[in-house]
C-alpha cells in the first residue's frame, strides 16, 4: 500500500506540474484572470472526476450548480473585455 500511495502522489504532482506550465503558456493569449479561473474550474472538475471514479462518491447536485457557476463565470469574464 506504501508503494501505491507514492506512485499516486507522484502522478498527481506531475499532473500538477503539468497543468501549471498549460497556465503559465496561456497566460500569453489570456487575460490572468480569466486564465486563473479557468485554472480553478478544470482542477475542480478534475477533482469531481476522482473522487466519483477512485472514491466511488455520488456528485450532488450542489458540485454540478458549482461548475455551472464557474462556467457561467468565465463567459462573463469573457465577454466583459
Amino acid at each position: 500500500m506504501e508503494s501505491r500511495s507514492f506512485t499516486t502522489y507522484a502522478w498527481g504532482i506531475g499532473c500538477y506540474f503539468i497543468g501549471m506550465n498549460f497556465l503559465a503558456q496561456s497566460f500569453r493569449y489570456k487575460n490572468i484572470v480569466v486564465a486563473s479561473v479557468m485554472f480553478i474550474i478544470i482542477n475542480i472538475a478534475m477533482l469531481l472526476v476522482v473522487t466519483r471514479v477512485v472514491f466511488g462518491d455520488q456528485l450532488r447536485v450542489m458540485h454540478w450548480w458549482g461548475l455551472a457557476l464557474g462556467l457561467l463565470s468565465v463567459v462573463v469574464l469573457e465577454l466583459a473585455r
